[in-house]
């Protein structure tokens, strides 16, 4: 059975990894370290998008209109070629910084990617490296909710998840009696409706935060 949430856990990493990446502006070694991670997650999110949704009716013909999105989106392409030239090549994407004056007179150490590879890349992007991911996390998040929105009434059916959880709980219960866990304590938990109230919860509203959060990058 196919874990559709998956794909909003995958959203989740990324922005787990740019948030370091935010915190890392005094150390190249350990920015380039967390890009590596951030864009890796990031890409992560189309693979298991196209895997769990591989048997919808309908995404074949709606992934490819993404697709072509993604490939006419500047940042989209230029963080693709990053991370391939990364990984492969060992380059290292976020080499130059420069120290900028803000408007409240505060100076804040920006970081700019540039690109050492061996083949004409997609346009760098003008904007510091840490603009750009939250840009592309934007459009990444942008993505998952219209999943979301467009799919969920082909697998989101609050009744069959909570019958699926509750199976599954049982079984677990009864092994973990076997091994001297008191039974009231499972039966604590259905009665509180915790697994009811986990099951019928969409994928969308665990990743309603992250949506809040980019919605204007």
């Amino acid at each position: 059975m196919k874990n559709y949430a998956s794909v909003g856990d995958k959203l989740k990493e990324a922005d787990f990894f740019f948030e370091k990446m935010k915190l890392s502006e005094r150390t190249i070694d350990e920015l380039n370290f967390y890009f590596s991670a951030f864009v890796s997650a990031a890409r992560s999110v189309t693979f298991v998008m196209q895997y769990v949704g591989s048997d919808l009716e309908g995404f074949d013909a709606w992934y490819a209109q993404i697709q072509q999105g993604l490939r006419e989106n500047k940042v989209a392409k230029f963080l693709l070629e990053a991370r391939n030239e990364h990984q492969k090549r060992g380059v290292q994407p976020i080499a130059s910084g420069s120290v900028v004056k803000l408007q409240d007179g505060q100076e804040k150490l920006l970081h700019f990617f540039t690109y050492i590879g061996s083949e004409p890349p997609a346009e760098v992007p003008a904007l510091d490296a840490i603009t750009i991911c939250a840009v592309h996390m934007g459009t990444t998040t942008s993505l998952v909710k219209k999943f979301y929105e467009t799919f969920s009434s082909q697998f989101h059916i609050p009744s069959r998840s909570i019958e699926t959880s509750l199976r599954y709980f049982s079984a677990l219960s009864e092994e973990l009696c076997k091994l001297g866990f008191p039974q009231e304590l499972f039966d604590q938990v259905i009665k509180s409706g915790v697994i009811q109230e986990h099951a019928a919860k969409s994928p969308i509203e665990n990743i309603e935060q992250l949506i809040e959060k980019y919605q204007f990058a």
